[in-house]
């Protein structure tokens, strides 16, 4: 289904036809392949070619080949501002899989952070389904390795590259307000990282991977249909110029998912610079193991703020960039009318970054309660409430931090935080 609810912002119908003729073309790959092709016979699954006008009154339509938005309008339309990074970088040298140089840093922490596992493969056979190229660049892969047969094998979970030493992390986090003492990866594993030629460092995050100490009553899989609306939202995220983790690419398989109905499995990969989360630091506090929090904030610190390694007071200033990050990353949020639906300190990244796309939803006419999560009965998780929510998260990580920081300056971190978040709000809106 193609929205046209936008027509009123351009008042131009040749340039809504060809929006909506560009739209379908760029989903037919995901429509016509045949996993997918039987949800959407089932209705399991609604690809929706949306064009997203923001509240600025600009509009864009999204490329799904090249991840990337265009805008609609003439430069000198009023618009949201992007980010000035192009989606591909500059071209550099390409490694083949087994020239990936894979490592895993957070494998050399104490054994209490993680549980050391193989992913389990699928029961039948993984088929790649779809491919991202932008993010392949972030990590020097040439895109012709997705045409390898090993390629879905190595990503579908029955392949390992060497020096991947994968891993499910361990965490805990207030979820809906209540502190659960431990979470952790329950079906994802954490592969390695790849190193690229600019020096930047990449998890690479396997979700659906099978089942983890951590799993609870889950079975460690993941659907078709989930995955498929995060390998899109990510993506449209990264080329709203929003921080964001990013998707690789989308493996699939006949193996049988067992939900309210059977369902296809899948498997994603997702990248970002880690996969450290608020709960990583909470998980400690509350079991008043401070070394191992002083090593976690350690390691942190000196593979992503190195430039704090050094300073007196590293514990507090670190916080401070992190409250700093979130401030911008939820006013981005607002600005363009998106709800996570699910912002338990467990899916807040220390980066800043967009991190566990769930129950999310873009809001198509402005309702500031706008609620994405259907089991958001008392409405936490609202859009208008998001705002509040990223400072008592914050606040839950300033608790977990007080072994190592001073409490005013963890106070005083937190007392920016209003602030810089509506004053980057306005300035997106202006």
């Amino acid at each position: 289904m193609i929205h046209e609810h936008y027509t009123d912002l351009t008042g131009n119908d040749r340039l809504i036809k060809t929006t909506q003729e560009n739209v379908r073309s760029q989903l037919d790959h995901l429509r016509t392949h045949p996993s997918v092709a039987v949800l959407l016979r089932k209705k399991q699954l609604d690809l929706h070619g949306k064009v997203y006008s923001i509240s600025t009154g600009d509009a864009w339509v999204y490329d799904f080949e090249f991840a990337q938005f265009t805008s609609l309008l003439d430069d000198n339309y009023p618009r949201l501002k992007m980010s000035s990074k192009s989606c591909h970088a500059p071209a550099m040298s390409k490694r083949q899989l087994e020239t990936l140089s894979f490592d895993n840093t957070y494998a050399r922490l104490p054994e209490a952070f993680y549980a050391k596992l193989n992913p389990t493969p699928f029961s039948a056979a993984p088929y790649l389904i779809s491919f991202n190229p932008a993010a392949a660049e972030l990590i020097d892969l040439d895109p012709a390795q997705a045409k390898r047969p090993e390629y879905a094998g190595v990503f579908g979970g029955s392949l390992l590259v060497p020096g991947m030493e994968p891993l499910a992390m361990l965490y805990s986090g207030h979820q809906f307000g209540v502190y659960v003492p431990q979470l952790g990866d329950g079906r994802a594993i954490l592969l390695g990282e790849v190193r690229n030629e600019r020096g930047e460092k990449w998890d690479l995050h396997l979700k659906g991977a099978g089942l983890t100490p951590f799993s609870r009553e889950g079975d460690g899989r993941a659907v078709l249909r989930s995955t498929i609306r995060e390998y899109l939202c990510s993506e449209a995220m990264h080329g709203l110029g929003i921080p964001t983790t990013r998707a690789l690419c989308l493996v699939g398989s006949d193996h049988q998912v067992y939900r309210e109905q059977v369902e296809t499995g899948a498997m994603l990969v997702r990248m970002a610079p880690s996969h450290v989360r608020f709960g990583t630091f909470e998980i400690f506090y509350y079991r008043k193991q401070h070394e191992q929090l002083r090593i976690l904030a350690d390691y942190v610190i000196a593979n992503h703020f190195p430039r704090l390694a050094d300073v007196s007071d590293k514990y507090a200033r670190f916080f401070s960039e992190v409250v700093e990050r979130t401030a911008g990353l939820i006013a981005q949020w607002q600005a363009v009318g998106w709800a996570h639906g699910v912002i338990n300190t467990d899916n807040m990244s220390i980066h800043g970054i967009t991190l566990d796309y769930g129950p999310f939803g873009f809001m198509d006419d402005y309702d500031p309660g706008f609620i994405c999560n259907h089991s958001d009965h008392n409405g936490r998780y609202a859009f208008n409430q998001q705002p509040y929510i990223g400072l008592w998260n914050l606040s839950c990580l300033a608790q977990a931090l007080l072994p190592l920081a001073e409490k005013e300056d963890l106070k005083a971190a937190l007392d920016r935080y209003t602030s810089m978040c509506e004053g980057r709000y306005m300035e997106l809106m202006r």
